[in-house]
């Protein structure tokens, strides 16, 4: 009786160690899918033409409307202000606005 439950707890333990793996997988390859913030906006900022030292302030923000995942970006600088929709998948420019 007690190898029979220690078989049932190690098949159990198993079974919960795949499941934490496949889990992991999952959330790693589902951020794989996305640029992240800073290269989002380094693609606005060399698109602008502009260095790092021109910016006074920016502001990344990820938004999703049904399937499309986007980032929302607004650069300020003294000459103006960017802003710049991208895709968040392939980071192309969807839209930009100077």
């Amino acid at each position: 009786m007690l190898y029979f439950r220690r078989d049932i707890i190690m098949k159990g333990l198993a079974l919960l160690l795949a499941v934490l793996a496949v889990c992991g997988f999952i959330i790693k390859s589902r951020s794989a899918l996305y640029i992240s913030q800073n290269e989002a906006l380094e693609i606005a900022r060399k698109d602008a033409g502009l260095t790092l030292d021109e910016i006074l302030e920016a502001e990344v923000e990820f938004e999703r409307s049904g399937r499309d995942s986007m980032y929302e970006i607004e650069i300020d600088t003294f000459g103006g202000a960017y802003k710049y929709t991208l895709d968040a998948k392939s980071g192309d420019i969807m839209f930009a606005l100077q």
